[in-house]
C-alpha cells in the first residue's frame, strides 16, 4: 500500500476477519487521568482508533531522550485506553508517555 500523506494511515486491523481496508486520521490521544492503586499506577484516556496498539514509555531522564516500554496495550472500540504499571517505591522519579505504532 502506498504511503498516505499527514496523519493518514492505513488501518489493517478488520482486514483478515471482514476484508475491510480503511484509512484513519491518526491523532494523539490524550490521558484524561493518572493515579495511584495498591501499588500502581493507572493511566486513562480516550481519543485513539479502535483497536490500534500502542506502548506506554517510561524514562527517568527527559534530557538522555532515552524511553523504554513498560506495557502495550490496544485502544478499544470506543478509542479509550486504560493501562496499569507497577511502581516500585524504591525507583527514582519517572516520566511516561504513550507511543502509537
Amino acid at each position: 500500500m502506498p504511503p498516505l500523506p499527514g496523519h493518514l494511515v492505513w488501518n489493517t486491523n478488520a482486514l483478515k476477519n471482514s476484508g475491510t481496508l480503511a484509512v484513519v486520521t491518526l491523532t494523539a490521544p490524550a490521558i484524561s487521568g493518572v493515579k495511584l492503586a495498591g501499588g500502581n499506577l493507572v493511566v486513562n484516556g480516550s481519543g485513539g482508533v479502535n483497536s490500534w496498539p500502542f506502548y506506554l514509555l517510561v524514562s527517568t531522564n527527559l534530557a538522555a531522550g532515552r524511553w523504554t516500554p513498560v506495557a502495550t496495550n490496544q485502544f478499544d472500540a470506543s478509542g479509550d485506553f486504560t493501562l496499569t504499571n507497577t511502581i516500585n517505591p524504591g525507583s527514582p522519579a519517572a516520566f511516561y508517555k504513550l507511543q502509537l505504532f
